[in-house]
């Protein structure tokens, strides 16, 4: 379940009290949402050549935030990931990914 904004700002928060600058809130709409440090992510999409825009976009929001006023979110839906800094009057889309089937 996708939370609302103040619901992933305070996660958001929590994230950045356990991991410092540069966390991230996971959020998919078929589980509940996790946070973690970007490096880790970073590090895990470093790897895979067909994610390298997802990758710019998760350094540059992790980079450009402020932790006590926004938070970072990469939201995973079935064929895309969505990059946003959150903030309390709306959210900024940085960037993403999507993945079509070819048949």
């Amino acid at each position: 379940m996708l939370p609302v904004l103040s619901e992933a700002l305070r996660q958001g928060r929590e994230a950045y009290r356990e991991f410092g600058r540069g966390a991230l809130l996971v959020l998919d709409a078929e589980e509940e949402p996790t946070y973690g440090a970007a490096e880790d992510l970073i590090e895990r999409l470093s790897k895979e050549p067909d994610a390298k825009s997802l990758l710019a976009s998760v350094i540059y929001a992790t980079g450009s935030y402020d932790p006590l006023k926004e938070a970072v979110t990469v939201t995973v839906f079935q064929d895309s990931f969505l990059v946003h800094i959150i903030r309390a009057n709306g959210a900024e889309l940085v960037g993403g990914v999507g993945f079509v089937a070819l048949q």
